[in-house]
């Protein structure tokens, strides 16, 4: 029989917290955007060969999406709670591809595969020549439901105790690490510049004032059609469109000055 350990850690935000074992949980960019990613490193000796935790979306209609969308480090090849459910699944060439998922009961064993708002990911490795992984850039990348539609979702990872401690290759106890919650935003990502200092009131440019500068790139795409010239960070109303409105706005706070220069004006 094939040795299955599961390890059990809890995630943080912020690294450093304790030397052994660091775990963070984060919103997913580029390929990844709207997931949650849980990544991790550990010491020499510390390295994991499983972990089990809490993903808890709270109570607002949002939900963890267990039924696709999800990846994980190939390295832990068990899904405990799956060969739990049912034991003639404990084959690690199949990893997912046979209906099993990585998803569990927080109340008691057994995998999941209906979204819900809070479910317990565990995982273990068979690890070959008994070594674990001493790192992880994505662990974990989950996909989760807005069920609430505030173009947000909030996932808090917590350690799972009805599944036991952390622990390394050799059965012992790892890093216990502070908990936390990751914000993931949802739906379209408002352009970069939009969050410059000033750009509401006309800064067009990224600069520390609203000058001719400003109003030369507004001239440039006034009344452009989006995709044919039409300028998001002249938009100063974020309405779609480069008008009027967005001159009056700029007439309106004309030389003002004082503000952060921003480094990233694009529109992507």
């Amino acid at each position: 029989m094939k040795k299955v350990v599961c390890l059990i850690a809890v995630l943080a935000l912020t690294a450093g917290v304790y030397a052994d074992v660091v775990i963070t949980a984060a919103p997913g960019t580029g390929a990844n955007a709207g997931k949650l990613v849980l990544s991790y490193t550990a010491d020499a000796g510390d390295e994991l060969v499983g972990l089990a935790v809490v993903l808890d979306a709270g109570i607002g209609g949002d939900t963890i999406n267990v039924t696709s969308g999800w990846a994980i480090d190939s390295f832990f090849d068990v899904f405990i709670d799956a060969y739990k459910t049912d034991p003639a699944k404990l084959d690690d060439t199949t990893f997912g591809d046979d209906g099993t998922t990585p998803f569990a009961d927080t109340e008691g064993p057994g995998q999941v595969t209906t979204d819900s708002a809070k479910v317990s990911l565990c995982l273990a490795a068979l690890p070959v020549d008994h070594l674990g992984k001493a790192s992880s850039a994505e662990l974990a990348v989950i996909d989760v439901n807005d069920g609430d539609a505030d173009n947000e979702v909030t996932v808090c990872v917590t350690l799972d105790t009805l599944r036991g401690g952390p622990v390394d290759i050799e059965g012992a106890v790892a890093a216990t690490i502070v908990g936390s919650c990751a914000v993931i935003p949802q739906g379209p990502v408002p352009p970069a510049c939009w969050s410059c200092d000033g750009q509401t009131v006309g800064n067009a440019n990224g600069d520390a004032a609203v000058n001719f500068l400003d109003l030369g790139l507004l001239k440039a795409s006034f009344l452009k059609p989006v995709g044919g010239g039409y300028n998001c960070c002249a938009d100063f109303n974020h309405d779609g469109a480069v008008n009027f409105l967005d001159l009056g706005i700029l007439k309106a706070h004309f030389l003002q000055s004082g503000f952060t220069p921003c480094g990233d004006i694009s529109c992507n």
